[in-house]
């Protein structure tokens, strides 16, 4: 259902652009007038058929044609708008009738066999209670959202950096661990790295320039240990790749560090690392009940671990 409203209604985000806001639109005074007084023997129009290019993908997606023959059923029903009224709970007429019509292109879907590559129980496609449910949850949470904020462009904007933050940060994560499982180091070392919140965040300024998130709850001996494997993989790469490649593509080679930051209001600190891979600073403004929190293991010796490396 979510994938069919995704095309329908317009929703999914492009390579190259994020999807428009037309979906959000509140139908005019008028034309919601009009929606309101319609009657549901405007669903009785055949919608023309769905072209078998449509039926061909591979993957839990939904062909952008099945939105231009919602639109045109629309139409050509006399039905004055293309989503929902926002504005009006579920209950409403015009909802009701457009959800309706949204059930409408669903069934037309799946016998035409759109929905062959999604899991469906058969029992739940002839359940129109089940499917007027999930519809029915699907615009709660739209609405909500609306009524919230969580569409508007500013969030969008700011889900697309956190996105981009957390991308490079598992790519970070994901090499660091790729490196210590070549390397001579005892079995505590090599999963110094499994948690992801002890790889810094990169921040990507301004100047296009990609800066580290110093994360001031980490020792200086830890930090330097992660900049050597980070210097590791770089230079396995020039070797494989060309130090062109490297300059322009791998994150490690690309990132500065920023200015360090306030101990103030640490967040996120994973538990159960090598004392030492805690800063004694950080460590020292903590309750003892804080110190027991973060359940450290026994320390590493770090002058024999950078000799290895």
């Amino acid at each position: 259902m979510s994938a069919l409203l995704g095309t329908l209604l317009n929703l999914r985000d492009s390579a190259t652009k994020p999807a428009p806001d037309a979906w959000q639109l509140r139908p005019s005074a008028d034309n919601f007038r009009v929606g309101s007084n319609l009657p549901e023997s405007i669903l009785m129009r055949t919608i023309d058929p769905i072209p078998a290019e449509a039926l061909l993908s591979r993957t839990q997606t939904v062909h952008p044609i099945l939105r231009t023959l919602f639109l045109q059923d629309l139409t050509s029903s006399g039905f004055p708008g293309c989503s929902f009224a926002w504005d009006y709970p579920w209950d409403e007429h015009w909802n009701q009738l457009f959800s309706r019509f949204v059930l409408k292109h669903w069934w037309n879907a799946y016998r035409a066999g759109v929905f062959k590559v999604f899991f469906i129980d058969p029992a739940d496609t002839s359940n129109t209670s089940i499917l007027r449910g999930l519809l029915h949850c699907w615009f709660i949470g739209r609405q909500e959202g609306i009524w919230l904020g969580r569409f508007s462009p500013q969030r969008k904007l700011k889900k697309k950096h956190s996105e981009s933050k957390l991308k490079m940060r598992n790519q970070i994560q994901q090499h660091r661990r790729q490196t210590l499982s070549t390397l001579p180091v005892l079995p505590a070392v090599k999963t110094l790295f499994d948690n992801i919140k002890t790889t810094s965040d990169t921040e990507d300024t301004s100047s296009q320039t990609l800066v580290k998130v110093p994360l001031p709850w980490r020792s200086d001996e830890f930090t330097q240990f992660a900049q050597k494997l980070d210097t590791i993989y770089a230079h396995k790469k020039i070797t494989t790749n060309g130090r062109t490649f490297v300059h322009a593509f791998i994150l490690e080679s690309k990132r500065s560090t920023s200015a360090p930051l306030s101990p103030l209001n640490i967040k996120n600190v994973p538990q159960k690392l090598p004392a030492n891979c805690y800063s004694k600073k950080y460590w020292s403004t903590l309750s003892d009940s804080d110190k027991q929190l973060l359940n450290p293991r026994d320390p590493i010796e770090w002058p024999s671990l950078q000799t290895i490396v």
